[in-house]
């Protein structure tokens, strides 16, 4: 038995100080995940508490066999799902009418001009580039690439087999490509 199970186990007896030490192992990564795939602190932060809130809510439920922290991304990506479903409902912006090329094209505007700006303009103008993916394909490339986590750790998390989260990576990757070769 892992340190994380034993602190799991802990946690389904009550132990609040097990409970705390699994929020300290995750918080960071949870909060990085939520701001990654919402791209605003205050919807992060609130992203990530509601994960942990409802992770912690159906601890005595939790699977042995399954990894708490995948249980987590997992709740993390789900909120973080809803949160933008909600919002692409209730706003209706001039980039849902852009086809994605053309939204590749302005970007590619924006980063001529700004080519000799700072690292944190270059991580903006990613940012931005992984908003004009499907929500699938931003929580694959974000796991893979900003959480360094494993193909077969992104299939647990996202409830799908290893060749699926492949296809969605390559067909994320395509997407990025014009962008980023520029």
């Amino acid at each position: 038995m892992d340190f994380e199970q034993r602190l799991v186990k802990r946690a389904k007896a009550g132990n609040v100080r097990a409970r705390n030490q699994l929020l300290e192992m995750y918080r960071d990564a949870i909060l990085f995940l939520t701001f990654d795939l919402l791209g605003d602190y205050t919807k992060a932060t609130g992203a990530a508490q509601k994960a942990f809130q409802c992770v912690f809510d159906r601890i005595n439920e939790f699977d042995d066999k399954e990894s708490f922290s995948s249980c987590l991304y997992r709740e993390a990506i789900k909120i973080c799902r809803t949160l933008e479903q909600n919002l692409s409902q209730t706003v209706n912006t001039l980039n849902e009418t852009k086809s994605q090329e053309q939204q590749l094209n302005e970007y590619n505007v924006v980063h001529i001009e700004s080519n000799h700006k700072s690292e944190n303009k270059s991580r903006q103008a990613i940012n931005r580039t992984l908003q004009m993916l499907s929500f699938d394909q931003r929580v694959v490339i974000i796991l893979r690439y900003y959480h360094k986590k494993t193909i077969s750790c992104i299939a647990r998390i996202m409830e799908r087999n290893e060749d699926e989260v492949r296809t969605i990576l390559y067909r994320a990757a395509e997407s990025l490509k014009p962008v980023l070769n520029k």
